[in-house]
């Protein structure tokens, strides 16, 4: 305590002390069973005494005070294998931090994940271990200064920041066998029994956490301690192989639904009744303040979906509908077409914006909002599982890299009979994609879903040529991004993810020098819309 007094003392030296700041860390890592008092007492030290001491002694010397602050981890509010000591110094720190509280004092505890380029994980990236902390990856020093400020200013005295580990579907990234190999320094297989146990082998308490973290985190390999403790390479082999056979046999059962994922970009055809109306005023729960401006997907129409959405909203909502654009060619073509009516219904008045974009809609909320915001109105985007390279690289895969009008006209045909028209055979799909014309086939369709269809002939020509245009617009953009916006986005991702070797924010960064930030939703491409709440 004499210590906390004489660095106050000094500080104050240069003038009032108006912030205590306790980022002070000391790793004694060992499983339960191997920790001593003597590890406890080394990581209580830094964080749990020496907060103390600066709590008792800053009431006394620090009148002026204003800020409270210390550093606590994951570890202590989630858990971290290995690191109960740690945790329950971080976990003292924030009692005596709701204490302060509770006493009418400044105290915040910031509760984080693994920190990147600074710090203890940085120091151990040096030497190339690579950690999990808690079920989180490394959270960039940027990130986490753009985070403090929000962090410092909410009235809760506990509060966290963290980037959650993903887990990834994509296989073959990593050999299940090589990992366990890595993680017990074994270096040739050939050296060890495959049917003893790992224990046998010489896997202790450390490596048995660290493997079954491993195969959870990597491979979905889940495994009680029982299981953990008779595993063998043997065995470990044969869960491999019958995991990629499951994964196979999934990947030929999408084969056989090729069009699933381009269903998934196209939900439906909208309503037709009300699809000629290029601002659709959507029912909502309040008609005061800022009007919402809704875009859809590619169809470009409302549907039954988005009046359930508008419904939560207080605020008056709008629905762009694409139907006057019917013939063009290219994004900015759309923009022209539909800005004059937009600017003129919604924005008369506003200095600011929200834009809410599904799917394909982002392509259009995005140069929207750089139309708009060359006029001086500024805002905001929530955009819906949609961005530019998501869905230039999902239309490319639909279309097995081959965007020209054949395979495009093939493939949306193929997805309005299995979508419009679900009872059909597949021979008469057969028949529509044997003849030549695109306006024939197009014909043939009308003719062979005429008694099932709830869309009228003319629509479903006009809807099916525009369609083609959309995907094609997809698929041959521009990513070269010269004159990013000045705006915040939200992007709202599926749990379902359909990628794996994109970035987590879609490239959106390339797209805006605002702040991203990033939502996950239940379900898939379609179904995250039933699950959505703004």
């Amino acid at each position: 305590m004499d210590g906390c007094r004489v660095l106050l003392k000094e500080a104050s030296r240069f003038g009032s002390v108006t912030a205590v700041y306790n980022l002070a860390v000391q790793l004694r890592d060992a499983i339960l069973e191997n920790q001593t008092v003597e590890k406890f007492v080394e990581c209580m030290a830094p964080k749990a005494t020496a907060t103390e001491y600066l709590d008792k002694v800053s009431r006394e010397m620090c009148p002026h005070l204003k800020h409270f602050i210390v550093f606590s981890s994951v570890s202590c509010g989630r858990g971290n294998a290995g690191q109960s000591n740690y945790g329950m110094a971080n976990s003292v720190m924030e009692r005596i931090i709701e204490r302060r509280n509770a006493d009418g004092l400044p105290g915040k505890a910031i509760q984080w994940g693994a920190i990147g380029e600074v710090g203890l994980v940085a120091d151990m990236a040096e030497d190339k271990i690579d950690l999990e902390i808690g079920g989180t990856l490394q959270q960039r020093i940027s990130s986490c200064l753009h985070e403090m400020d929000y962090l410092l200013t909410c009235e809760a005295p506990l509060v966290a920041s963290m980037v959650v580990a993903e887990k990834r579907t994509a296989s073959g990234s990593k050999n299940v066998i090589e990992a366990v190999m890595n993680i017990m320094s074994i270096r040739d297989l050939k050296s060890v029994s495959m049917e003893s146990t790992l224990a046998d082998i010489g896997m202790d308490s450390l490596m048995a956490v660290e493997i079954k973290q491993v195969l959870e985190r990597d491979f979905d390999m889940v495994l009680s301690p029982q299981d953990l403790r008779t595993l063998s390479f043997a065995k470990l082999l044969k869960m491999d192989e019958e995991k990629k056979q499951a994964a196979k046999d999934q990947e030929e059962k999408k084969s056989e639904g090729f069009v699933i994922g381009m269903q998934m970009l196209l939900r439906n055809l909208g309503n037709e009744e009300t699809s000629e109306s290029t601002l659709l005023h959507l029912p909502s729960a309040g008609q005061e303040g800022r009007p919402l401006l809704f875009i859809p997907g590619v169809e470009g129409v409302a549907g039954n979906i988005w009046k359930a959405i508008a419904a939560q909203i207080k605020s008056p909502v709008y629905m762009l509908q694409l139907s006057s654009t019917l013939d063009c060619d290219s994004i900015p073509d759309i923009i022209e077409r539909v800005i004059d009516e937009i600017c003129e219904t919604m924005f008369n008045g506003f200095e600011d914006i929200t834009i809410v974009a599904y799917s394909f809609g982002a392509l259009i909320a995005i140069e929207i909002a750089r139309y708009l915001q060359a006029k001086g109105i500024r805002g905001e985007l929530l955009l819906l599982d949609g961005a530019p390279k998501y869905l230039k690289q999902w239309s490319l895969k639909q279309l097995n890299n081959d965007p020209s009008d054949g395979e495009i006209q093939k493939l949306i045909l193929l997805v309005l009979i299995a979508m419009v028209f679900p009872d059909q055979p597949p021979e008469k799909a057969m028949a529509i994609l044997e003849i030549t014309s695109f306006d024939d086939q197009i014909e043939k369709l009308i003719e062979l879903g005429a008694e099932q269809s709830k869309y009228s002939p003319e629509y479903t020509r006009k809807m099916t040529k525009a369609l083609c245009r959309r995907i094609k617009m997809a698929a041959l953009m521009n990513l070269d991004e010269d004159q990013p916006l000045d705006l915040p986005i939200t992007l709202v991702r599926p749990t379902d993810a359909v990628f794996s070797d994109i970035e987590d924010d879609y490239g959106l960064s390339s797209y805006t020098t605002g702040a991203i930030t990033l939502r996950m939703v239940e379900g898939n491409h379609v179904s995250m819309l039933e699950m959505l709440i703004l």
